[in-house]
């Protein structure tokens, strides 16, 4: 990919109504398009090299062959594909199943088509993106495990720091915790930036990284 030419993106979903959604959403964006799809993880494995894309947006829940068992394999297979998930599946084990397979990104079904074209312009530059949603369940488990968290890796957090982690734990936006929690969405930002700076992280894909490392989620 060079920057004169569109992001490649081949779709992997079992979902015919997906892929052409998808699609859809896609087919107005002049810096993306659409190479290639397949209703299944063998179908695009056998076509993949012929395809290159620089991005496959990847179901988790498909027939046959997993989306996990499939990242697995393309890590090898294609070192330089960049792997975003896009999947109805956001339990704590599945998401760090993903990441461990070298996935570079993890959105929701959820999400907006926003927010997917984000996630594919952030993994194609090479960072990664991981969605609010899917950032939530890590806040979550850091609520419910920080205690047994020992060492430099323990934080503490206030109560209302915590109130806040709980409520991004429950899916909620900025606009909703700030409704439950009787504050302005702008101080709910402020709150999170501070939980953020106490765990010495700059992006979700750090806390992420963060709660891996500190044993507050594990495979």
């Amino acid at each position: 990919m060079t920057e004169t030419q569109p992001i490649k993106v081949a779709i992997t979903d079992d979902h015919k109504i997906v892929r052409d959604g998808i699609k859809a959403l896609l087919i107005g964006i002049s810096d993306i398009s659409v190479v290639g799809e397949a209703p299944d993880a063998e179908t695009m494995l056998s076509k993949i090299k012929g395809l290159e894309p620089d991005v496959l947006l990847l179901d988790l829940m498909m027939p046959g062959m997993d989306g996990i068992t499939m990242a697995e394999k393309l890590r090898e297979r294609m070192p330089g594909l960049k792997i975003l998930v896009l999947t109805s599946n956001t339990d704590e084990v599945t998401i760090i199943r993903a990441l461990h397979a070298g996935v570079k990104g993890y959105v929701s079904k959820e999400a907006s088509g926003e927010e997917l074209i984000r996630a594919i312009r952030c993994v194609a530059a090479g960072d990664e993106y991981f969605g609010e949603r899917i950032a939530s369940v890590i806040f979550r488990s850091y609520l419910n495990k920080a205690s047994q968290v020992t060492g430099k890796e323990e934080i503490m957090l206030t109560a209302r720091e915590k109130e806040v982690i709980a409520c991004f734990g429950d899916g909620l936006s900025y606009k909703e915790t700030a409704a439950r929690l009787s504050l302005s969405p702008r101080t709910v930002e402020t709150h999170r930036n501070t939980i953020m700076e106490k765990l010495g992280l700059h992006s979700l894909a750090e806390l992420i990284k963060f709660a891996i490392r500190a044993g507050i989620v594990k495979l």
